[in-house]
């Protein structure tokens, strides 16, 4: 913030702090009286800033006022005049979207060779329960069964250190920026001075719930596989 002390002269008085690093960096606040002189006006605007509480009724008060106002009037939102901000959080947005696919996807294919890895360690005992009257339904339920516990146990791990990680997230950035001495966030390029974080445990759900279906699907072939197993063949040289 600066003070107008005559027509042309402006005193630093203080800095502020908004979190965004293209307003810290870019924006003044002079009181209306000293910025008519500085800017030789007279009770002129050049724009009017409107504030809402709810930011996602922004669109219908920006409908309602190009409705009203003349053409004369440029309106602009907030979106718009960050938009290449929100352009890069909808970039980053996908980005990440694919990542967390493919992370799931290699913890899939994990899975399913640990499973045949398992059928082929217990093949013999596979067999013993084939001979003592187990059902191939009942071999494809175990394994199945096996598969769905390590998914759902390793899902609710990994959502709780994903949320543990997310609501500590700017401890845990500068920790690691004194430790390596290096900057992992910066303003210049990320917009923000600081890193933040907004848990939507509607997306979590939906992720937990992606992760163990795939993990059922991923156990379906090793069950499959297992049901197959012959128990004169595996027993043969046993």
């Amino acid at each position: 913030m600066v003070y107008c002390q005559s027509n042309k002269t402006l005193w630093l008085v203080v800095f502020f702090d908004v979190g965004m690093y293209e307003y810290d960096n870019n924006f003044i606040f002079i009181p209306w009286e000293k910025a008519e002189k500085f800017l030789s006006i007279k009770q002129n605007a050049h724009g009017i800033e409107i504030f809402l509480d709810n930011p996602k009724t922004t669109q219908n008060v920006y409908d309602d006022l190009i409705s009203k106002l003349d053409e004369k009037f440029t309106i602009i939102d907030w979106k718009k005049r960050n938009s290449s901000f929100m352009n890069a959080l909808d970039v980053e947005k996908n980005v990440m979207f694919v990542i967390l696919t493919l992370i799931i996807l290699v913890a899939t294919f994990n899975i399913i060779s640990s499973m045949i890895m398992l059928v082929q360690t217990k093949k013999s005992d596979i067999a013993l329960m084939r001979t003592m009257g187990a059902s191939k339904h009942f071999i494809i339920r175990i394994f199945m069964l096996t598969g769905s516990i390590i998914g759902i146990i390793g899902t609710i791990i990994g959502a709780i250190l994903g949320t543990i990680v997310s609501i500590n997230i700017e401890t845990i950035r500068n920790f690691i920026s004194t430790l390596f001495g290096q900057e992992l966030f910066s303003p210049q390029i990320y917009f923000l001075s600081t890193l933040p974080s907004n848990i939507n445990f509607n997306e979590v759900l939906i992720v937990m719930g992606l992760s163990i279906s795939l993990t059922l699907i991923a156990s379906m072939f090793p069950a499959w596989k297992a049901s197959k197993i012959s128990p004169a063949e595996a027993l043969r040289y046993e």
